[in-house]
């Protein structure tokens, strides 16, 4: 699924996504969560790329150790096995963090146009947003939709 915000710009301008997020109303607590999400997704991907590459690599040395009867390929092959529990338990982590990444990235509203004009209210939020957030519609949105009527009324 796709998000609004890029992931990129998350990353590298956090304080300036999540201030600019608080003109819609957005927490910017709900940025950095999201930052930080994704962070820790990356950090787990790595893990298991690299736990991944180090099975393979044992697995070939395990067919070797096999093919040549070396009595040292039994305590390789339960050496194997916990890193194939590991890898598991990886991937259920990576999952996770995806999840939970996912769901705080698609919370987010998109970033709102720095041209778009705004009149300001108390805690610097537009009047706009704290409509929103009490569940009422913007004048101005409702007045282009609408030619000013409503609906149902000439």
């Amino acid at each position: 699924m796709k998000t609004v915000l890029d992931v990129d710009l998350i990353l590298d301008q956090t304080d300036d996504v999540a201030k600019r997020l608080a003109t819609k109303g957005t927490d910017p607590a709900m940025v950095h969560s999201a930052r930080d999400s994704i962070v820790r997704r990356r950090e787990l991907r790595v893990q298991l790329d690299e736990a991944r590459a180090r099975m393979n690599r044992e697995s070939k040395e395990m067919g070797q150790l096999v093919a040549a009867k070396d009595p040292t390929a039994d305590t390789r092959r339960v050496e194997l096995g916990q890193l194939k529990a590991t890898i598991s338990d990886l991937e259920a982590q990576v999952r996770d963090a995806e999840q939970v990444s996912l769901d705080l990235l698609l919370r987010l509203p998109n970033l709102p146009d720095p041209q778009a004009p705004c009149r300001r209210r108390r805690g610097g939020q537009c009047r706009a947003a704290i409509r929103r957030a009490r569940g009422g519609a913007d004048s101005r949105a409702s007045t282009a939709l609408g030619g000013g009527r409503r609906a149902g009324h000439s």
